[in-house]
């Protein structure tokens, strides 16, 4: 009688224990009554689009614009200024709003009020500058430990100039008591689902930076609704993906990221939900909702309170998944990691002299799980987990089919990954290096190669007793 299916057991425990032991330490943000109104915030998207329509970068508009935007956070009450100059000889306008708070810390939350020629930037990105008026209106009366920078930044479609004028604004010293930066895009957009964007993602290469896990964690877990990591449907590839890979896209929150502070960008579109109006004419509030606006608008204030409360973290966080508002660091994923590992070469040692075949090839599907236990491979992590896993079931299934349903299962995880890199790769131009797609090529093809041969070593073996 075969009895290896039990081994799939070891993984499911490791996975336990590294669950129990992320939720003992997830953030436990105290309830905080929330004041965004979204339809208030609406009226002044479609107000300000109405005003201007597209608003091109370093156009003559740019500093009437800024204007604007200042007197209609003056109309409110709320102090204001208009900030102008040069960056790289371009001339860049920015508006900055500020609520003092009562230590030296800053947060900052920013988003721009440009767009490409052409577009009418409803959702890209006038409704992140009626989120910003929103907030403003919410956080009056407020008593914060951090003071709190809102920005209407100029010039981020040609580059980011003016999120590093606003750098140039705060100072080195400011810059350093900085413990986060909140982007805001596109925020509007009812087919899309709330998420964050954290460096590491498809720019970690240009931020050469790493956002703590302890920031989009505890932004979470103090949401009013699910708020996902990287992707609303595939948050866990999504994060792996962006910690492997590299594409020419970002926005204005990486140049804080390049200074060391903590940031993300918060957002309604994503891979699996993008905006199909982005950077068109066809940009207009009447592709909007107010519902939508009013969603973000809630999970930016409750994320604002939330950092607010948070003790300076700048540490290194690139190692970690963050599963709802759970965080894994590595030595978590380690221990998921070494469950399937055990398993597999469990199984192979048991199997070595009545099966050899088999035995040589969960031997190879245990390496690629031996090599995330030892360094941080997130893509090598989730194509190799689930296939290490279940190779002890294909070894007890009664039946063919049941063993190949369970083969196929195991190799799922690779499936969607060659799906969605070819999708970022022709949708974002995401690239992965040398340097992690050959192991992680090399470590998949192994797996699933390990896989493929378990399954025709055991084809013609005969059905458990």
């Amino acid at each position: 009688m075969r009895r290896e299916g039990w081994l799939s057991a070891i993984p499911l425990a490791t996975l336990l224990v590294a669950v129990i032991a992320a939720a003992a330490q997830a953030p436990e943000p105290a309830p905080r009554e929330l004041h965004f109104d979204g339809k208030r915030a609406f009226a002044d998207l479609e107000a300000f689009v109405g005003a201007f329509g597209p608003r091109p970068t370093r156009s003559s508009r740019s500093r009437d614009v800024a204007k604007w935007i200042c007197d209609r956070f003056e109309k409110d009450g709320v102090a204001a200024r208009v900030s102008s100059g040069y960056v790289r000889g371009d001339p860049v306008v920015n508006t900055l709003a500020m609520f003092p708070g009562s230590t030296s810390r800053f947060l900052v939350i920013l988003g721009h009020h440009d767009t490409v020629p052409g577009a009418p930037g409803a959702e890209d990105n006038a409704s992140s500058v009626a989120a910003l008026f929103e907030l403003a209106r919410a956080l009056k009366g407020v008593q914060l430990r951090h003071s709190v920078i809102l920005c209407a930044t100029d010039a981020e479609e040609s580059g980011g100039a003016g999120a590093e004028m606003l750098l140039f604004d705060l100072g080195k010293e400011r810059v350093e008591m900085t413990d986060a930066c909140i982007g805001l895009e596109m925020l509007a957009w009812p087919g899309g689902s709330p998420v964050m964007h954290a460096v590491p993602r498809n720019y970690a290469a240009v931020a050469k930076r790493y956002v703590p896990g302890t920031m989009p964690a505890r932004m979470a877990a103090a949401s009013p609704e699910p708020l996902p990591l990287g992707d609303p449907r595939f948050p866990l590839l999504a994060q792996a993906f962006t910690r492997t890979c590299s594409a020419g896209t970002g926005s204005d929150d990486v140049f804080f990221a390049q200074k060391g502070v903590p940031a993300l960008f918060l957002s309604r579109s994503s891979l699996s939900h993008f905006y199909p109006h982005y950077h068109k004419d066809s940009d207009t509030p009447d592709k909007l909702s107010a519902e939508a606006l009013h969603s973000s608008g809630r999970i930016l204030e409750s994320a604002v309170l939330a950092l607010d409360d948070m003790p300076p973290s700048r540490e290194d966080g690139r190692d970690y998944f963050l599963a709802g508002s759970l965080l894994f660091p590595q030595r978590l994923l380690t221990l998921a990691a070494l469950g399937p590992m055990v398993a597999c070469a469990a199984l192979a040692i048991w199997r070595r002299r009545s099966d050899r075949v088999l035995s040589i090839a969960v031997g190879f599907a245990a390496l690629p799980c031996l090599s995330v236990a030892i360094r941080f491979q997130p893509l090598v992590l989730l194509a190799c987990w689930l296939p290490g896993a279940v190779i002890p079931l294909v070894s007890t299934a009664p039946k063919r089919w049941a063993r190949f349903a369970v083969a196929l299962t195991g190799a799922l995880p690779a499936i969607l990954l060659a799906i969605l890199y070819t999708a970022g790769a022709s949708m974002f131009g995401v690239r992965m290096g040398w340097g992690d797609g050959i192991p992680l090529l090399t470590m998949g093809a192994m797996s699933l190669a390990g896989l493929g041969v378990a399954v025709k070593g055991l084809r013609d073996a005969p059905a458990p007793e």
